[in-house]
């Protein structure tokens, strides 16, 4: 499987090559993971149950966005100050099947598939309000995409940033192949590439996918 690239757009999904057919699934983003969690979601459920179930998807909110339940730090906390950007890490998102994904991040705004190279790369795309893609194979994550109008920063990178910038911030060994750098991550129990896009000299586009599909 090679990672997949697209090109973006200032509207919904970023504007994909011609093989790409976008469907459409009504947004709900902004209701995040705790959508599931709303009693008329499961309305055969015990209230043990919803509670149980809500406690659950508390958890996996918690470990994808901490700061947002367990106290972000703001200007509101210290006068003065500005706000820190919210941190993204895409690596529990990879390996992920649709009974953990969709309560953790709730129903995605499109949903399109996306044709590969060859027959067996076929891929089924997820794409969210704040412009973050998963990308579905044999009903699992292998690769997402943050395009340029993502708000946080993933890894400790910003889009936006320049290239010159992001080789003075990373600490990991970047490889420069035309208008992109790559680098390995270590440590997730399969190997891990990310994959840095830059048009214009401005960082355009972040893809984190498993290298060995």
């Amino acid at each position: 499987m090679r990672e997949i690239r697209q090109s973006g757009s200032e509207g919904g999904a970023a504007q994909p090559n011609a093989l790409l057919l976008p469907l459409s699934l009504a947004p709900l983003r902004g209701a995040g993971p705790l959508a599931c969690a709303r009693e008329n979601a499961y309305p055969h459920h015990s209230m043990t149950s919803r509670t149980l179930l809500l406690g659950s998807l508390l958890m996996a909110f918690a470990a994808l966005w901490p700061g947002v339940l367990f106290g972000a730090e703001s200007a509101h906390d210290n006068p003065g100050t500005a706000p820190k950007p919210r941190q993204f890490d895409p690596l529990p998102l990879l390996g992920m099947d649709p009974s953990s994904a969709l309560p953790a991040f709730g129903p995605p705004r499109e949903i399109f598939p996306f044709r590969g190279a060859e027959e067996g790369e076929d891929n089924v795309v997820f794409f969210y309000d704040d412009y973050l893609y998963i990308f579905w194979f044999r009903s699992r994550v292998w690769q997402v995409r943050f395009d340029r109008r993502f708000d946080g920063e993933v890894l400790g990178l910003s889009l936006g940033m320049t290239r010159e910038q992001v080789e003075r911030a990373s600490t990991r060994a970047l490889i420069s192949a035309g208008d992109s750098l790559y680098f390995d991550v270590a440590g997730a129990g399969y190997p891990v590439r990310v994959r840095l896009v830059f048009d214009s000299d401005a960082l355009s586009d972040i893809y984190v996918y498993r290298s060995d599909y």
